[in-house]
């Protein structure tokens, strides 16, 4: 599936610091990517599957 059709309704912005700063990341309460046990994004990519976003934002538009 294509970017574009799997985070529809999403944003992406530009931050003014370095992701993988660990000093910068640490400032903002955020982890950097070496301060994770194990590999994070597979477990991240599971998280977000778990639910179907398009599904879930249309629905939460719906109830408003």
């Amino acid at each position: 599936m294509d970017l574009e059709k799997r985070w529809v309704g999403c944003t992406i912005e530009r931050v003014d610091f370095d992701l993988l700063d660990t000093a910068e990341l640490n400032q903002r309460k955020m982890l950097g990517p070496n301060q994770y046990l194990y590999d994070p994004i597979p477990r991240a990519r599971r998280f977000i599957d778990r639910v179907d976003h398009t599904e879930a934002a249309e629905r939460a538009l719906r109830s408003t």
